[in-house]
């Protein structure tokens, strides 16, 4: 006599498929096993490729937030990249803008040595592209109409200490005892200071000197320029070429001499 499934009460049904249930995995337990390593290994696969979509998701907004987007001045866009800005990089950048834009030689003045006369600072100015970007870039804030009355003050003072040193620059020509080649071998920060968006700094420039004396001989002479300045950094005043609206008022400069004429050999001051 056979057992009819419908027959039976709920608790050996149970038990029956429970039962079932059991050599099926037994029977199948590899083929349970390879499955799940499968599954296993595409889930770890996506979270893996998931990791990898976020990484360069992150790094793609990292990048967009590390350049800004700038105009030359013929027109082109460009990719400007950010740079944090704090007290170790503002004293280089100053120092780099003091280097590249108030140490002149005779070469450099007198154009390869192709004007030989020079009467006025604005001889000096007109004939040294170099101090005429300084002048443009980090002497000069605008019509002074125009400016807010700080701005005019330093302005003022900044033009008067720039035109001092243009002085001594024609003076030193004219006497033969501005350098002929000067090559700057080395930058020091020795001091500097900044206050919100303010700052003093004194930099010196080692440098090697070759030049022609009066009585036609040669003269190498190894020495340090130094020049302590104030300014400031005002985002708004920027330009191409100065991205940082810097501003300097040159106060103090010493430039290597070919015949000293005081007690710091090899340096004239302009007050």
């Amino acid at each position: 006599m056979s057992l009819d499934y419908n027959d039976l009460d709920n608790k050996t049904k149970f038990q029956l498929v429970i039962a079932f249930i059991q050599r099926n995995i037994l029977k199948n337990a590899q083929f349970y096993f390879l499955a799940f390593l499968v599954l296993f290994a595409f889930d770890v696969y996506e979270r893996s490729q998931g990791n990898k979509t976020l990484q360069e998701m992150k790094k793609d907004n990292e990048n967009s937030y590390k350049y800004v987007i700038g105009l030359t001045t013929d027109g082109r866009m460009i990719g400007i990249e950010k740079t944090q800005v704090d007290a170790a990089n503002l004293q280089v950048i100053v120092a780099r803008a003091i280097r590249d834009s108030f140490i002149v030689s005779r070469r450099e003045l007198t154009k390869n040595y192709a004007v030989s006369l020079f009467e006025n600072e604005e001889d000096i100015l007109k004939n040294s592209p170099k101090l005429k970007s300084a002048f443009d870039d980090y002497i000069y804030f605008g019509d002074p109409s125009l400016l807010t009355e700080e701005d005019r003050a330093m302005q003022q003072q900044s033009v008067q200490y720039f035109t001092a040193y243009l002085k001594y620059l024609l003076i030193s020509l004219n006497t033969n005892n501005l350098p002929h080649f000067i090559n700057i071998t080395d930058m020091k920060v020795v001091m500097f200071t900044s206050d919100k968006n303010k700052f003093t700094i004194r930099v010196q420039l080692p440098c090697q000197t070759q030049s022609v004396d009066n009585a036609g001989r040669p003269v190498d002479q190894y020495g340090v320029n130094e020049i302590y300045a104030e300014g400031l950094f005002d985002i708004t005043k920027r330009t191409p070429t100065n991205p940082f609206g810097l501003k300097i008022i040159p106060k103090d400069i010493k430039i290597v001499e070919i015949h000293p004429k005081s007690q710091n050999a090899g340096y004239t001051v302009q007050q």
